[in-house]
């Protein structure tokens, strides 16, 4: 009998406690992550003979609780802002998942039968079915189909991590203000440099807004980033309607080499100049 699917009790909760923690800190479910982490190390561990079965297996269960850990954690925040009761909302995410077992199976399977689901062009191409097999194929093939350097990466930042942690446990309050959440700071890594600005220009507004007014900052920051945060959301309408139109904005803001950024701007000199020159002539 194969022992992977033995490891999902011991596997998960670890897991589910660091998702909820995690979403604690930042409002961000990181259960996508977790399951691709379980991907990789399952896949690789069982090969080419049922890798990728068991990987997806693992990722599935894995990224159902841990996902579910961390909706528990948005419900106690939300309740505990709203002043609702805290066993209410366990009692109801407890029911919530017991219904969720029946109706997500019987929807997948009402899905399945009446739609060609995973099929290219059809109505339910299912692309992350084939992004998540290409993971696990990936897997099946170890450690050295990952990129140049990616284990040292990534065993330097887990070190860090848990030095940066040990260091906030064990130093006085005075200095250990001044250490990042690991967590929180390995979370604009895992989204990109898009989010890491927003956050960064945020984290910027508070500090300042903070010392300037505080009274007003306490009432009006948290409406304040709400708002913009909504806004960022709607603005995503009209980016689509003139992405079809294919407006190009006037800006474009990227992160290359030196060489590439070069290249880049010599592309586009050329570019502006060839539109210039028949201006000038006429």
């Amino acid at each position: 009998m194969c022992p992977k699917p033995l490891l999902l009790p011991q596997v998960a909760p670890g897991f589910c406690f660091a998702n909820a923690y995690a979403a604690g800190l930042t409002d961000w479910d990181m259960a996508s992550m977790y399951g691709k982490l379980c991907i990789f190390a399952f896949a690789a561990w069982g090969g080419k003979e049922g890798g990728v079965i068991s990987g997806l297996a693992i990722c599935g269960v894995v990224m159902a609780t841990t996902s579910a850990a961390s909706g528990l954690m948005f419900d106690f925040k939300t309740g505990w802002i709203t002043l609702s009761s805290a066993r209410s909302m366990f009692v109801s995410q407890t029911i919530g998942s017991l219904l969720g077992c029946f109706i997500a199976p019987l929807t997948f399977y009402l899905f399945y039968t009446a739609f060609p689901v995973g099929q290219e062009h059809s109505e339910y191409p299912a692309p992350y079915a084939t992004i998540y097999r290409g993971m696990a194929i990936l897997g099946t093939q170890g450690f050295g189909a990952l990129p140049s350097h990616c284990l040292e990466l990534f065993g330097g930042c887990f070190a860090m991590s848990f030095l940066v942690a040990l260091l906030k446990d064990v130093l006085p309050a005075r200095a250990a203000k001044y250490l990042p959440i690991p967590t929180a700071a390995g979370l604009t890594f895992y989204l990109g440099p898009s989010y890491a600005v927003m956050m960064c220009t945020g984290a910027a507004v508070k500090w300042v807004w903070e010392r300037r007014a505080p009274e007003d900052a306490d009432t009006f920051l948290v409406p304040a980033a709400a708002g913009l945060i909504i806004g960022d959301g709607l603005w995503s309408v009209p980016s689509a309607v003139l992405a079809m139109a294919k407006v190009r904005p006037p800006v474009c803001m990227s992160f290359l080499s030196a060489k590439a950024a070069a290249a880049a701007g010599a592309a586009a000199a050329a570019a502006s100049a060839a539109v210039v020159a028949p201006a000038g002539a006429g």
